[in-house]
């Protein structure tokens, strides 16, 4: 994969919205298509969530990993970037959290304290 396409991928979920392929799956309707993205929805499909933690056990951050072995895609909350791994090539792209990602990442990891 060539480092052009592993930027495109990237910049692709930074801006996440729901397309006309996510309407009937998780409740996603027509009048949502080009509408971002709920945090919670896009936790659905993660792949893995690496938590960070302070020395209290509090949340403070998370890594998710969205893709896997080609390329490798990862969102770091703490560092608000997505970056792409493809063998020598790497890619990132600042992430705004638009979607409340950090809040239902901290609400998930609250459930698995109780």
């Amino acid at each position: 994969m060539a480092k052009i396409d592993l930027e495109h991928i990237v910049k692709d979920l930074a801006g996440a919205v729901y397309t006309e392929d996510d309407v009937g799956y998780n409740d996603v309707t027509e009048d949502m298509i080009g509408e971002p993205i709920d945090g919670f929805w896009y936790l659905s499909d993660a792949l893995d969530i690496e938590y960070r933690v302070g020395s209290n056990g509090s949340y403070r951050s998370a890594l998710v990993m969205v893709a896997f072995g080609g390329p490798s895609i990862f969102i770091d909350t703490k560092t608000n970037m997505i970056e792409g791994y493809w063998w020598s090539d790497r890619a990132s792209e600042p992430y705004i959290d638009g979607i409340g990602l950090d809040e239902a990442l901290e609400e998930l990891y609250e459930c698995t304290r109780n």
